[in-house]
């Protein structure tokens, strides 16, 4: 819920001050501004969606297995989402391992299942998709954003380096994508 409205509020804030950030991105990469805010509305939204779904799928999982607490864990399952390669991992995983310390192995097992194909499988490989575009970031610009956002800003560079890598291959795939079609029209 935090990070839903966190990420809301920098939305909106992009969006209102879209002036000066058209001027800034606008001059540098000669892209419309339309492009710009078309992409910037479809990632946020669909990153929203995405982080909600998980954060709603984690915590069905935990209130189905007993795992203690599951609507705060479910939150942080949320707001952990939002950090690439491991997200959602760092709350279910431990959640699991949880249940396998109190003596519910099977309860464990299901948890762990659960988070590996519900959790992350389904919301990563068909929520995502379907809201954000269907075309993948390739891998090594993930990483590429992950130590990138790392060395320039330190730990929230974790989640700033790749959401900026991916909105920067977006805005370039889209304006790709009018280039040719102003070509063949």
């Amino acid at each position: 819920m935090i990070a839903t409205v966190s990420v809301e509020c920098q939305s909106t804030y992009a969006l209102i001050n879209k002036k000066l950030l058209l001027n800034a991105h606008g001059y540098v990469l000669s892209v419309p501004s339309e492009i710009i805010i078309y992409v910037l509305a479809k990632v946020g939204a669909g990153e929203t969606a995405t982080l909600n779904a998980q954060g709603a799928l984690a915590g069905l999982g935990f209130w189905m297995t007993g795992v203690p607490r599951p609507l705060f864990l479910g939150i942080a399952a949320a707001i952990a989402s939002l950090v690439p390669a491991v997200g959602t991992l760092l709350v279910w995983v431990p959640a699991g391992l949880y249940l396998l310390a109190v003596g519910s192995p099977s309860a464990a097992a299901v948890e762990l299942a659960w988070g590996a194909l519900v959790v992350v499988g389904f919301t990563d490989y068909v929520i995502r998709p379907r809201l954000v575009g269907d075309e993948g970031m390739p891998a090594i610009l993930t990483f590429l954003g992950l130590f990138g956002g790392l060395e320039v800003l330190g730990l929230p560079g974790l989640i700033a380096g790749p959401v900026l890598m991916a909105l920067a291959v977006a805005v370039l795939r889209l304006y790709a994508r009018e280039k040719t079609g102003a070509r063949t029209a």
